[in-house]
């Protein structure tokens, strides 16, 4: 989802919560040396260049209406895990 009209049609038709991963700055930089894709951006700069224009398309609106967030600052396991509880607990309480 990147955009609050989307997140309208999911609420409305699909009665669901939003959750939003978000990570540091410095993480993701990290994890986007690590992956070395050709088409990702190479430097923290450009990183946060390419943040911001999204940003501005709607998706920090999406972010902060979402329902829920969890941090993706460790490890892939971790973020699975933490995910894993969190989806359970909103399945318990909806």
């Amino acid at each position: 989802i990147r955009s609050l009209s989307e997140i309208e049609v999911f609420r409305k038709y699909w009665k669901f919560p939003v959750i939003a991963i978000e990570s540091s700055d410095a993480f993701r930089y990290e994890r986007i040396k690590k992956r070395a894709r050709s088409d990702d951006s190479k430097t923290l700069i450009e990183i946060l260049k390419r943040d911001k224009r999204e940003l501005g398309f709607g998706l920090k609106e999406v972010i902060n209406k979402a329902n829920y967030k969890i941090m993706n600052d460790s490890s892939k396991e971790e973020l699975k895990k933490i995910t894993r509880e969190r989806v359970l607990e909103i399945i318990q309480n909806y």
